[in-house]
This record gives structure tokens, sequence and C-alpha cells, in this order.
């Protein structure tokens, strides 16, 4: 690639740099004006838009209470009475069935220091050898 200077003066340079210039602002000009005349043609061409109105979401509902309501008071009738305790008596099984939460809190532990550390790897070495 030839270097500008070695082909002209200071002046020619300049020259040659505003006749760059001019042309690339000219070709961007020209563009932009196209680009107009574009938008313009296809938007005589669409129909008008009509003024819409926002959307809106529809009100939501709430989901019933999640608790169920307490049964009618039954009749005094055996057969009633006779449900009841099948009801009460499965539900008491249900709850036996699932398993307790433990309630105890695990707390994190400090760590060790080397000499403990020691301690416990030979404690546990003379556990295996024993067993």
């Amino acid at each position: 690639m030839m270097k500008i200077a070695e082909i002209a003066s200071a002046e020619d340079q300049l020259t040659l740099w505003k006749t760059i210039s001019d042309s690339v602002w000219s070709t961007i000009r020209q563009q932009a004006e196209a680009e107009a005349a574009r938008r313009a043609a296809s938007t005589a061409q669409r129909p008008p838009r009509l003024k819409s109105h926002p959307v809106t979401a529809a009100p939501k509902h709430r989901a019933p209470p999640l608790h169920k309501s307490p049964p009618p008071p039954a009749a005094d009738s055996g057969e009633s009475i006779g449900l009841q305790r099948l009801k009460a008596q499965s539900q008491a099984k249900h709850q036996q069935q699932k398993p307790q939460r433990s309630t105890s809190i695990i707390r994190p532990q400090p760590p060790l220091t080397p000499a403990q550390h020691r301690m416990q790897q030979a404690a546990s070495s003379t556990s295996h050898t024993a067993s």
C-alpha cells in the first residue's frame, strides 16, 4: 500500500481528504433520503390504523379457600353415628402413618485443630482394627 505522503504534497493531501469526506457524506445522505422515501411509500400504501384502546387484563378471581367447611349436623340415626366413627378411625390411622418430623436443631461444629484431627484419626483407625 502506498502512503499519501509519497505521491502528494500537503495541500494535495488535504484536497484528497476533503474529496473523500464529501463523497462519503453525500452517499450517506442519499441513502437516508432513499430510506425515508421507502418508508413514506409503504406508509401511504397501508390503510390508516385505528387508535386502539389499551388492553387491560381481566379481573383475577380468587381461588376458594382450601379449608373444608364442617359437615352438616347428622341426624341421630345409628347409621350416621357409625359413619362418623369410621371416619374418625380412618383419620386417626392416617395421622399415625405420617412420619414425625424432628424438631432438634443441628448446629455447626467449630473446626478441629490439627492435634484434635490426629486424635480423631487415631481413634477411628483403632476402632477399625478392633472390629
